[in-house]
């Protein structure tokens, strides 16, 4: 067996049975430090019995993509986090792992995802149905923004759907959500993530009461558009994560003369000036 062949996974069952299967994923993305770290210490504080399990069981996979997260890359051939599922023929490195990940995706009930991002340092989840029970599962985590009907929009809108760990999880009839803790290197992003996922176990009580902090969601925005970078070409200005921009601001300039406006007023997230072909940015609107 080489190397990266395998994908770590770590269980925990509690003592008082329950129907609460929790999977927790970290480092999808090799290059999002955050999530193996907060899994860690998860893990290090239920071992010596600083977390006291209490029901129902949780399975973490700590490092979902062991060679990029060693080469500290978001991926080796393909994202992972748009091909989690079964393929008959994996061609691709992240293929083999999307086979290792999806078994523990239908095993559970409930599952969790831990990213952290490259622009600005705000930190949020994605709840990807506006749906009571799935919006108090994502409220648990520790930050103040949630993103609604992130993966329908991008179905809608271009006749797309890609599977990441929290679209499988949907529509596999599980509850799911995706935090995005912040700047990969920010050293706010770990003790979000860590935060995070006390209260998620905490919320299925998998573990005792009293580890767990309440962070009320002040921001609830609805996604409402994506935008890829069709051709050569940057940003206007620096876009920041959540900032609002009025209907006809340019926002991207191809080297043509082209340019990229704001359709309607809203709201800019994920602005990210990669290459020709990639997500470039989205827009959301107010939700409430």
């Amino acid at each position: 067996m080489k190397k990266y062949d395998t994908i770590e996974v770590i269980e925990f069952q509690a003592p008082q049975p329950s129907d609460i299967r929790l999977c927790v994923t970290g480092s999808i993305h090799g290059n999002e430090k955050c999530g193996y770290q907060a899994i860690s210490k998860v893990i290090e504080e239920i071992k010596a019995g600083k977390l006291q399990l209490k029901s129902g069981t949780v399975r973490f996979l700590p490092k979902c993509n062991p060679r990029a997260f060693d080469e500290n890359k978001r991926f080796i051939d393909i994202n992972l986090n748009r091909i989690i599922g079964y393929h008959e023929h994996p061609q691709s490195y992240e293929a083999r792992l999307a086979d290792q990940i999806a078994p523990h995706l239908d095993w559970a009930s409930h599952v969790f995802d831990i990213h952290s991002y490259t622009s600005d340092d705000i930190a949020f989840v994605f709840c990807d149905r506006d749906e009571p029970t799935l919006r108090s599962y994502a409220n648990q985590t520790a930050c103040h923004h949630m993103i609604l009907d992130m993966h329908q929009m991008v179905k809608e809108k271009t006749n797309k759907s890609y599977s990441s760990v929290q679209g499988y999880g949907l529509v596999h009839d599980k509850i799911a959500c995706t935090l995005e803790a912040g700047q990969h290197d920010s050293p706010n992003s770990f003790p979000i993530a860590y935060q995070s996922l006390v209260n998620m176990l905490t919320y299925l009580n998998i573990i005792e009461e009293g580890h767990e902090k309440s962070f009320e969601k002040t921001t609830v925005i609805r996604a409402n558009n994506i935008f890829y970078k069709e051709k050569p070409g940057a940003f206007t200005q620096r876009w920041h994560n959540f900032q609002a921009v009025k209907k006809g601001t340019p926002i991207g300039l191809y080297e043509d003369g082209e340019e990229v406006l704001a359709p309607r007023d809203c709201v800019l997230y994920l602005p990210r000036d990669g290459e020709v072909g990639a997500e470039w940015f989205y827009t959301a609107i107010p939700a409430d």
